[in-house]
């Protein structure tokens, strides 16, 4: 059976919307702060992805599994792959690192879901979210699970090779893991 790549395609495109948030709002932890309209659809968007992608790798980890809300993604994730907090994500063009799930496992929430459900729920009151550093980290939360649904489900490791991820031959703002391998190796 052949990979199909939809959702990394479209990781890729949501991956260039944010790039081209950055020609307005330089990535720097001085700007983490700073919340916008796009970020705010950007946030929406990716977390919306974020489920459903990790819907989707436990489901096939687990076929008969029910997954409802973050608290189920969170239960299964760390069940399967209970390394998955260890994976960095990279963004070397801006000099920064960061690990999505750090301390996830040891109870921590994961602060960009809770401002993507505040969004959700009500932009209007809750706009200040939309801000640069939840879209950093949901977006490297969005291609660690998507490393490993393919990885797992497609024993496709190509969206990773020599520590750079790479689409049509154009190096991408992100860079995901430390090592050749994702810490949860099959």
């Amino acid at each position: 059976m052949q990979t199909d790549f939809k959702q990394w395609q479209y990781f890729l495109t949501l991956e260039n919307d944010f790039l081209t948030t950055l020609k307005f709002v330089e990535l720097d932890k001085k700007n983490f702060d700073t919340f916008s309209i796009e970020f705010s659809k950007l946030l929406l968007l990716i977390g919306a992805e974020f489920e459903s992608v990790s819907k989707t790798l436990l489901k096939h980890v687990e076929p008969d599994v029910t997954v409802g809300d973050i608290l189920d993604i969170k239960a299964g994730l760390l069940k399967h792959f209970s390394r998955i907090c260890e994976n960095e994500v990279r963004v070397p063009k801006f000099k920064l690192s960061f690990f999505p799930f750090k301390d996830w496992d040891k109870g921590s929430k994961l602060k960009w879901w809770d401002g993507y459900t505040q969004i959700k729920h009500n932009r209007l009151t809750n706009f200040e979210h939309a801000k640069l550093e939840n879209v950093l980290f949901s977006i490297g939360s969005l291609l660690i699970v998507l490393i490993y649904l393919y990885r797992f489900r497609d024993n496709e490791r190509s969206l990773v090779g020599n520590n750079l991820v790479e689409a049509d031959g154009t190096v991408n703002l992100l860079i995901a893991l430390s090592e050749k391998d994702i810490p949860d190796k099959k």
